[in-house]
């Protein structure tokens, strides 16, 4: 594992950062918010002078603004390893990126059978951004 997920330094922290998207902090806020729950706990029984019963709301929600040392705290006082989940996260987001060029690989072969209208919708059922379409639909028709 990656020495970066220490979180006590500045620097571990913004490498954590970047491997973290805001999908990841609302699957731990999840996640933390579960094992509260299962151990019977309120947001209030986990807050003390070094975590507010805000901070864990915030946590919970997976709001990113939240400093790392706060959430490594939390994960602590719950018994979560938020090394073991943020292998989780990044092995869930290397299964999206092998099928997403998968598809784009598809969507190749359709353009270079010349099925333009098919590698389209292909594209558009990809859930790219509305406003990305009208460039890719200039390069298919070309």
């Amino acid at each position: 594992m990656n020495t970066a997920v220490t979180y006590r330094g500045v620097e571990s922290q913004r490498k954590v950062k970047k491997i973290l998207d805001p999908q990841d902090y609302k699957k731990l806020g999840d996640l933390l918010k579960q094992k509260r729950k299962q151990a019977n706990l309120r947001q209030e029984d986990l807050a003390d002078s070094e975590i507010s019963v805000s901070t864990i709301s915030n946590i919970e929600r997976g709001l990113s603004n939240v400093k790392l040392d706060k959430i490594e705290y939390l994960c602590e006082k719950l018994s979560v390893s938020v090394e073991d989940h943020l292998n989780i996260f990044i092995q869930d987001e290397k299964a999206k990126l092998e099928d997403l060029e998968r598809k784009l690989f598809f969507i190749e072969t359709r353009i270079d059978t010349k099925k333009f209208e098919f590698a389209l919708s292909d594209l558009k059922s990809l859930g790219v951004e509305s406003n990305h379409l009208p460039k890719i639909q200039a390069k298919i028709h070309y």
